[in-house]
């Protein structure tokens, strides 16, 4: 099922049905119009493409999550990070793509910088030690929006978040 299936069933422009998708402009839609858009979403099941959106847009809704290898899926402090995190993330709106870097070694000083020139991930926080601070510098020197978690890189220019062990 397609925008334009959408606009037809409600008769009006695919561009009212993206605005309905996108809650945009709802101030300028009549509440019956728009009413009208909602009921023949939900008749016709549809569902927006999130990688349509994402060419249309030049950009992606999914955070890259960084780890260094699947080993920290059984950390019980990793795990209430990520449950935390991709709630956040939920809430936005936001889908998540977990990496290891180990699994890519070869390629783990191209593989972030690859992935963010790609246009697959939005921002990334990084949750592994031992990802080259180079590579780490590149991104933020590129602007790519992210966040260190428990590492201070680049005199505390990047972003990041730790504990300071204190009582």
């Amino acid at each position: 099922v397609s925008l334009r299936d959408v606009a037809k069933k409600a008769g009006v422009s695919p561009t009212l049905v993206s605005y309905v998708v996108n809650n945009k402009h709802r101030n300028r839609i009549k509440e019956s119009t728009w009413s009208r858009i909602e009921k023949a979403i939900e008749e016709l099941y549809y569902v927006s493409n999130a990688h349509a959106k994402s060419l249309r847009g030049q950009f992606t809704q999914t955070i890259g999550i960084a780890i260094y290898e699947t080993a920290y899926l059984e950390n019980p402090h990793f795990m209430g990070f990520l449950a935390g995190a991709v709630r956040a993330l939920g809430e936005l709106d936001y889908d998540f793509h977990l990496c290891t870097t180990a699994a890519h070694e070869r390629d783990s000083n191209t593989y972030f910088l690859r992935k963010m020139r790609e246009g697959k991930i939005a921002g990334l926080i990084i949750e592994d030690n031992s990802l080259p601070e180079h590579i780490i510098l590149e991104l933020h020197q590129s602007r790519f929006p992210m966040v260190i978690i428990d590492r201070k890189i680049g005199g505390g220019s990047i972003p990041y978040v730790g504990v300071d062990n204190k009582m």
